[in-house]
C-alpha cells in the first residue's frame, strides 16, 4: 500500500504526463509531486511494456530543465597554510588549506537576525560547494559564515564571508626523469559544483592574492621551494597582451580577455600597480597603465614559488555540456639532491672502485680475484634495491638508475676481463687447475708451467698492469664527467620545468621570456 503526500513549493520540479511518457521530468510553476503514471495490472497484457508513442528518455533534456538561482560572481582566495609529507614512492603531498568566498547576499535570502549572529548559528541558505580534485583522504574540515551587514542595502548589498579550512592528501604524479635533481609542481585543483550560469569565481578586487603558501610552514621532507630568477614586469605584460590579440582558433577575443586568464595578474605581487585592467584609461586600450615612471622603476621583482590562476572547464568534459569555474595553484618546489650523492652515489662510487683492488692477485688467479669481483656486484646489487624503493614503480630510467647501471657495466666489465687475460695468453687452464704463484725470476720454471715461457708470463702481467691503469683513469674519468652532466641537467631541468608548455595551458609560462631567464 502506498500513501501519496501531496507537497506544494514554488519553482520546484514535478512528475508529470512528461514523465508517464518517458521525456524525463516536467516542470511546473507551483507544485511538487503531481500525478503519478498509471501502472497496469500485474495480470494484464500491456504491464511492463513500454507504449508504442513513447518518447527516448533524454538525461540531458531532463537536466537542462533545472531551476538555478543565480548568484553571479564569487571572490576567491586561496592560502596554503601547510604543506607536508612529499611522498615520492606514493606519489601524495599533504596540504591544508584555507580558502575564503565572499558573494552578495541574494536577494530571495533574508538577513540573519541579531539572535543568530549573536549565537552564532546563522547559516546561510545559498553557499558555494567545490571539490578538490586528486583528493585522496581528508582529515580535517571546518566551516565558518561571517555576515557582512551593509549600511546602504540599496546601493551596496549585503556581504557572505565563508571560510573553510581543511587538511586533505592530494595525488600529484611526478616527473622522475631527473631524480634525484628534479623540479615538481604540487597542484591543487579546485573545481565548483555550480555551474558558470550560478556561480562563477572571481579575484578579490582589493589586491588579496588569489593564493599563497606560508612558507615557514612548509614540511617538504627532502624538497624545498624552487628558487625563482628574476623578471621583467613589463616585458611578461606585453607578452600576455600580444597573446590577448592574439587567440588561439576556435576561441573568440571576450573569452581570451575573460578573468579567468586575468585572475593571477591582477593579484601577483607588483603586476597591478599602475596597470589598467579594466582598459577603462583614456586611450581605451587593454591593460595600459597610467603611472609610467612608477613602472619603469619596479619592472624587475623575483616572484613567489607559487602560482594560481582561475579557469573554466571544457563543457566537452561534462555530460550535460555545462561549464564550472576552476581554481588551479600551483607550487614550485625542487629537490634536494645532497642526500642522494652522499649516500648513494658516492657510496656506490667506492664500493665500486673497490673491485681495482683485484689487481693485486696475479692474472692466473681467477678464483682470488672473483671472489672480490662477485663480492662487489652484490654488494652493488643491494644498493640497487635501495634505489629502488625511492621511487614508484615506473617505465623509464632515472638520472640515479643510469649511474647504478653505469655501476654495474662497469663490474660485468672488470669481471669478464679477469676471466678472459689467461686465456688470451694460454694460461686459461693451468690457471684453473690453481696455481696461484709465477715465478718468473728463477732459473727453473715450474712444473705447471713447463710450456709457459717467460716471455709470455711478462707480456701478461705487464698487460694486466696497463689495462688496470687505463680501467681505473677511465673509471674516475667517468665519475667526474657524471658529476658535472649531473649538474648541468639538474640546473637545465630547472628551466625546462618553468618554460614548459604545459605551464602555459595551467597560466604560468606567460611570466617568463626565454631570453631574459637564459640570461639570468
Amino acid at each position: 500500500r502506498h500513501v501519496l503526500y501531496p507537497m506544494r513549493g514554488k519553482g520546484l520540479p514535478s512528475l508529470g504526463e512528461d514523465a508517464a511518457k518517458g521525456g524525463g521530468v516536467t516542470f511546473e510553476t507551483d507544485t511538487m509531486g503531481g500525478r503519478l503514471p498509471e501502472v497496469p495490472p500485474p495480470g494484464s497484457g500491456d504491464a511492463f511494456t513500454p507504449a508504442q508513442t513513447s518518447r527516448r528518455i533524454s538525461l540531458k533534456r531532463a537536466t537542462s530543465r533545472r531551476i538555478t538561482r543565480s548568484v553571479g560572481k564569487v571572490a576567491v582566495s586561496l592560502r596554503a597554510r601547510r604543506v607536508f609529507d612529499v611522498d615520492t614512492v606514493n606519489e601524495t603531498y599533504g596540504v591544508q588549506l584555507h580558502i575564503f568566498f565572499m558573494w552578495e547576499l541574494p536577494y530571495w535570502e533574508q538577513a540573519p537576525s541579531e539572535e543568530e549572529l549573536l549565537k552564532n548559528t546563522w547559516v546561510p541558505v545559498w553557499v558555494p560547494k567545490f571539490r578538490v580534485k586528486h583528493q585522496q583522504a581528508c582529515s580535517s574540515k571546518e566551516v565558518t559564515y561571517k555576515f557582512i551587514r551593509s549600511n546602504d542595502p540599496v546601493t551596496q548589498p549585503h556581504m557572505v564571508l565563508a571560510e573553510h579550512l581543511q587538511q586533505v592528501q592530494l595525488f600529484q604524479p611526478f616527473d622522475l626523469s631527473s631524480f634525484p635533481g628534479d623540479c615538481q609542481g604540487l597542484t591543487v585543483d579546485i573545481e565548483m559544483e555550480q555551474n558558470v550560469a550560478e556561480c562563477e569565481l572571481v579575484p578579490f578586487s582589493d589586491g588579496t592574492p588569489l593564493g599563497d603558501v606560508l612558507r615557514n610552514n612548509c614540511f617538504l621532507k627532502d624538497f624545498k621551494l624552487l628558487k625563482m630568477p628574476p623578471r621583467n614586469v613589463k616585458r611578461a605584460r606585453d607578452i600576455f597582451l600580444e597573446k590577448l590579440k592574439s587567440p588561439r582558433k576556435k576561441e573568440s577575443l571576450e573569452q581570451t580577455g575573460s578573468s579567468k586568464h586575468l585572475g593571477f595578474l591582477q593579484n601577483a605581487a607588483g603586476m597591478g600597480k599602475g596597470w589598467n585592467w579594466d582598459g577603462s584609461d583614456d586611450e581605451g586600450g587593454i591593460g595600459t597603465g597610467s603611472n609610467n615612471a612608477e613602472e619603469e622603476t619596479t619592472t624587475i621583482e623575483i616572484p613567489p614559488p607559487w602560482i594560481a590562476s582561475l579557469t573554466v572547464t571544457d563543457p566537452a568534459e561534462s555530460r550535460f555540456g555545462e561549464r564550472f569555474s576552476r581554481l588551479l595553484f600551483r607550487v614550485h618546489i625542487q629537490r634536494k639532491h645532497g642526500y642522494y650523492l652522499q649516500n648513494v652515489v658516492h657510496v656506490l662510487f667506492g664500493v665500486a672502485t673497490l673491485a681495482l683492488s683485484s689487481c693485486t692477485y696475479p692474472p692466473t688467479d681467477i678464483a682470488g680475484r672473483h671472489a672480490i669481483d662477485f663480492t662487489v656486484i652484490l654488494t652493488a646489487t643491494a644498493f640497487k634495491q635501495s634505489v629502488a624503493s625511492m621511487v614508484p614503480n615506473i617505465n623509464y630510467s632515472t638520472a640515479l638508475d643510469r649511474y647504478v647501471v653505469a655501476c654495474f657495466y662497469f663490474l660485468f666489465l672488470m669481471t669478464g676481463y679477469h676471466a678472459v687475460l689467461p686465456t688470451l695468453f694460454g694460461v686459461g687452464r693451468e690457471a684453473m687447475q690453481g696455481t696461484f704463484e709465477i715465478r718468473i725470476n728463477e732459473d727453473d720454471e715450474n712444473e705447471a708451467f713447463e710450456y709457459i715461457t717467460k716471455k709470455k708470463l711478462i707480456m701478461m702481467q705487464d698487460a694486466d698492469y696497463y689495462i688496470n691503469i687505463v680501467g681505473s683513469c677511465v673509471w674516475f674519468v667517468f665519475n667526474i664527467w657524471w658529476h658535472c652532466a649531473f649538474r648541468w641537467k639538474r640546473w637545465h631541468g630547472r628551466l625546462r620545468y618553468l618554460k614548459d608548455a604545459d605551464n602555459f595551458e595551467r597560466g604560468i609560462g606567460f611570466l617568463i621570456n626565454p631570453k631574459e631567464f637564459e640570461s639570468s
